[in-house]
């Protein structure tokens, strides 16, 4: 069965901190794992790259709630198609602070390298994956408070 894949990005609309990523991952795992969601959120130098993954309508319902928060701005998909396996499928939702000296300097250059503005075609949404890998590979999760 295919599962839907989502991309989106955003740019903070206020201050964020450690304390509020844990927030935001704590009510993300309650909210996506009833719904099959996994996947990881990205944040650093104010701005968010997000990657939702799982059912079309539970994505599509996450998202939705996901745009009306007002801790962030701009947001606008990228990226969306359908995939035979999971990126994350142990991830209800992996929430990682490029800012975190945690970050290997691989995953960092790989962060420094994605133009959010540009992401429009398939060498830069494969840039965008290989960052998304090197997170399966090199990061070890927190675990939400």
């Amino acid at each position: 069965m295919a599962i839907t894949q989502l991309v989106y990005t955003s740019r903070a609309a206020c201050e964020i901190n450690d304390p509020i990523l844990a927030a935001i991952q704590d009510s993300a795992c309650r909210h996506n794992e009833p719904h099959g969601i996994t996947g990881v959120l990205l944040y650093g130098s104010g701005l968010f790259i997000q990657l939702l993954e799982g059912p079309l309508e539970d994505v599509d319902a996450i998202y939705q709630r996901i745009a009306k928060d007002p801790r962030h701005n701009d947001v606008q998909i990228i990226y969306r198609t359908f995939a035979s396996e999971r990126r994350f499928p142990s991830w209800s939702m992996g929430v990682v602070n490029m800012e975190s000296t945690r970050v290997e300097l691989n995953v960092r250059d790989l962060w420094d390298e994605i133009d959010l503005d540009a992401i429009t075609n398939d060498q830069d949404s494969n840039l965008l994956f290989r960052l998304f890998d090197a997170f399966q590979k090199h990061v070890e999760m927190p675990t939400p408070n």
